[in-house]
Parts: structure tokens; sequence; C-alpha cells
């Protein structure tokens, strides 16, 4: 049974970006389960961070999806990505 991690590029829990992931999830295929993942729990980044307990538990979050789904916010009508 496949497994998709939703990772939405916003923290506000009415963010369009938490509702895209979540019509996302709605429509998985059957048999599909999801989670999705708590960017804010994540420090901000530091690389002398090893051992950092929000960073590993994503990190195995990661480990175990079969698939990822990033859903990152639009700002100014510009695509992040593009």
């Amino acid at each position: 049974m496949p497994h998709i991690l939703m990772i939405p590029g916003s923290l506000r829990a009415a963010s369009s970006s938490r509702a895209t992931a979540r019509a996302l999830a709605a429509r998985l295929p059957e048999g599909t389960t999801h989670a999705t993942a708590d960017p804010g729990a994540l420090p901000h980044y530091d690389a002398d961070l090893t051992e950092d307990p929000a960073v590993s538990a994503f990190i195995e979050e990661v480990r175990k999806a079969d698939g990822l789904v990033f859903v990152t916010p639009e700002y100014i009508t510009a695509c992040p990505v593009c």
C-alpha cells in the first residue's frame, strides 16, 4: 500500500497550501495512505545542528514515504520554482 507525505509550504492552518494538500489527499487512489508533515516543527537551518529530535522525526517521515508532494504557495502571481 503506497504512502504519500504531503509537505505544505505554509505554516498557517487555513493556508491555501494546506487546503490544496487536503484536497489532493482526498483524491488519492483507494488503498493509498497519507500524512502531512509539520514544517513548523523544524528548527531554522543550522549546519551545526545534527541531533535535533524534530529533524530526526522529519527525516524518518520522508524515509517511510513512497512519494512526496511539496505544496508551495504562490506569491504575487509568481510560482516559486518557475
